[in-house]
């Protein structure tokens, strides 16, 4: 038994407590693992009964700590969104967090309809507004701040003491990184941090969901909106599309949070990954030529 099978297998020792699962035998149900991200594990489960209902087991990454990943604070927020039809709610959460089991959204993702040569400009205003909604829910005070420094500053601490990485330039690129995209004050409210096409799922009615909420914590809105734009590949007129149905941001301001955004990024890749020091360098140097540029526009 490989070491994924192993682990649904110690999962389903918890059958018996799963609403409508159980109420089913295990071996007259299909499993089947879903293409799986890159933090955590995931299973489809199809119920033998007239609607072929379909559930996933999502379990979760052991490394959730050093991604900074808050499980308890994710099932609040997602019970909280699920309310608004954002999400689908979870239908059985392990106490200790290593797992949950929710119903399944038949569809494909914004990624899936863009690859097949779909434009995403349709689904701008309901992303828009979708987002708007998050941004506006009521919050809770312990929910973990996102700040793209503190993060950034989390994941350089892990990197930095590597054998691999004792090299002064990724210093240096360090120190010019954090002077150009220091992030401004902001709003603080709550936000995905993780909207890319992937996470979008739209159903055969033509209604997007908002998956994987994992990273979500309070931060600036506008990390939202610019993790959907560098996913989604938006030209500058669908930019301006997508702010146009969100209101309060400029093109530059969106602009100035891809680049944080990207640089939280590489850094997490640097984290999950283990990239060596010669590609790390390669990218934050790239990174830095381009903050140094919109830096200098804003000036």
């Amino acid at each position: 038994m490989n070491n994924q099978l192993q682990t649904l297998h110690d999962v389903l020792k918890d059958w018996p407590l799963w609403p409508i699962l159980n109420q089913y035998e295990q071996t007259a149900c299909d499993f089947i693992p879903l293409e799986q991200g890159l933090t955590n594990e995931n299973w489809l489960v199809t119920l033998p009964n007239e609607n072929n209902q379909q559930f996933v087991i999502r379990i979760n990454a052991k490394n959730a700590k050093t991604l900074n990943i808050h499980h308890q604070n994710e099932y609040e927020i997602v019970e909280r969104i699920s309310k608004l039809g954002i999400c689908p709610a979870i239908s059985y959460n392990d106490p200790d967090f290593k797992y949950w089991v929710r119903p399944y959204i038949s569809g494909y993702t914004l990624a899936e309809h863009q690859s097949a040569g779909f434009e995403i400009s349709e689904d701008l205003e309901q992303v828009a507004k979708l987002l708007l909604s998050t941004h506006k829910q009521p919050i809770e005070k312990h929910w973990p701040s996102v700040n793209t420094y503190v993060r950034t500053e989390f994941f350089w601490a892990q990197t930095l003491p590597k054998p691999s990485m004792q090299n002064p330039n990724l210093q240096q690129l360090k120190q010019e990184l954090d002077t150009a995209l220091q992030p401004n004050n902001h709003l603080v409210c709550l936000c995905h941090m993780d909207t890319n096409t992937h996470n979008w799922i739209k159903n055969k009615n033509g209604t997007l969901n908002l998956i994987d909420w994992e990273y979500a914590g309070l931060g600036d809105p506008i990390w939202d909106l610019a993790v959907f734009s560098d996913s989604a590949k938006l030209s500058l007129s669908e930019e301006k599309k997508l702010l146009s149905f969100y209101g309060d941001y400029t093109v530059d301001q969106l602009h100035l949070a891809k680049l944080q955004m990207e640089y939280l990024s590489i850094l997490w890749f640097a984290v999950q990954e283990n990239t060596d020091s010669n590609t790390l360098y390669c990218e934050l140097k790239n990174l830095a030529a381009r903050a140094s540029i919109k830096t200098d526009q804003a000036l």
